[in-house]
């Protein structure tokens, strides 16, 4: 009977989390043969942090920062208010060169989905940076 219960018990828990990597990514569907999938879903499932959590970024700390950042948003994230975090990123970064992306249509799953529209804005935002030091 233990069995039975510990069995059920599991299938609701990995129910449960499908639906929470479902909703991290905007409503996708979770598919369980992608080996990526699997993969966030394990590490959801199991992640602790031996370390306490940091904080939420103040506006005041984003003013201070010095170094040039590169602020990526998912308009779809249900994890933050994107138009919200866009304002306030390009109201306190104070850095010239520092710059905020909001990318259409996505979820929190930002970088699997435009896997290679990120990784261009990262590599064009470092290289405008490198260019700008090195004058």
């Amino acid at each position: 009977m233990a069995c039975i219960f510990k069995c059920h018990f599991i299938h609701f828990l990995l129910a449960k989390y499908k639906k929470m990597l479902s909703y991290i990514a905007g409503g996708a569907k979770t598919d369980e043969s992608i080996p990526i999938g699997s993969l966030i879903e394990t590490g959801m499932r199991t992640y602790k942090s031996k370390l306490p959590l940091p904080k939420q970024i103040t506006e005041e700390q984003l003013r201070e920062l010095k170094m040039p950042v590169l602020g990526i948003l998912a308009e779809d994230s249900t994890m933050h208010r994107s138009e919200e975090s866009m304002d306030v990123g390009i109201e306190n970064l104070k850095n010239p060169l520092s710059d905020m992306l909001m990318f259409p249509n996505a979820s929190h799953a930002i970088n699997g989905e435009y896997p290679e529209k990120l990784a261009k804005n990262i590599v064009d935002f470092l290289q405008e940076v490198d260019r700008n030091m090195n004058k």
